[in-house]
């Protein structure tokens, strides 16, 4: 589990990513990768997690499912790069599964 705040205080994410081992979560890589992550959630806002999670009634265009899908998104740090390539990589480094289960974003003021 990982939190961002926004320097203000009126922004915050938690999001869980889950690892096989004690030991892969304990790298450095891993818990750079999930402090990545919350504060790509808290900048972008992602409604789902993957484009599988769009409700068939909610059709989006491939521009729209890029915004709203969190693994689909441009990295905020290096636009090249998404989400799910940079988890792919951090599989790969790491040999273990990892798994973005949720997110959740919050922002003062909002219900």
């Amino acid at each position: 589990m990982e939190a961002y705040v926004h320097h203000n205080g009126r922004l915050g994410s938690l999001v869980e990513v889950n690892c096989e081992t004690d030991f892969v979560a304990r790298t450095p890589e891993f818990l750079q990768f999930c402090r990545d992550v919350a504060m790509q959630v808290a900048a972008m806002n992602p409604r789902y997690l993957r484009a599988e999670d769009v409700p068939p009634n909610g059709p989006l265009s491939a521009e729209e499912v890029k915004e709203a899908c969190l693994l689909e998104q441009p990295f905020v740090k290096d636009p090249g790069v998404s989400v799910k390539e940079l988890l792919k990589a951090l599989i790969a480094k790491t040999g273990e599964n990892v798994v973005i289960r949720r997110f959740v974003r919050f922002t003062l003021g909002e219900t």
